[in-house]
């Protein structure tokens, strides 16, 4: 799992750094958003950027029974991101891993919240095939 945190961690970082090309190159907030979640979303990864209020303004690649707890802006670090075990409303036996971290882009001062996340059950099959294995 440590892996896989630390690829939803660069998920994370890579998406502070197409927001603020993306302002830079003068989109609005909400374009900037929609453009980076639809790059950066993959069958492995689902992003989803709010705005500093917990306003969802785009998301990509999230599964239809995956609810994101989102917590109040100000409980979300900004130093690096934190890390969640959620489980699907339909499947309880389905985790997926978030990472939230709060950002915010200077020179505009503007403060989004991106999640990155993933589902667990490919890493959750390997370790019980390993324990079954008796690796």
């Amino acid at each position: 799992i440590v892996r896989f945190d630390a690829n939803l961690r660069a998920v994370v970082q890579i998406a502070a750094t197409s927001l603020a090309n993306d302002l830079t190159e003068g989109q609005a907030p909400d374009d900037a958003a929609r453009s980076t979640s639809a790059e950066l979303a993959s069958r492995q990864h689902m992003v989803a950027i709010y705005d500093d209020r917990g306003r969802l303004l785009a998301e990509a690649g999230r599964e239809d029974d995956i609810v994101v707890p989102l917590p109040p802006a100000g409980q979300i670090p900004t130093h690096q991101p934190v890390f969640i075990t959620i489980v699907e409303t339909d499947d309880l036996d389905d985790r997926h891993q978030l990472a939230m971290q709060r950002v915010t882009i200077a020179p505009f001062g503007i403060e989004f919240v991106i999640v990155a996340g993933g589902s667990l059950e490919p890493t959750d099959e390997e370790l019980y095939d390993e324990a079954a294995d008796g690796r």
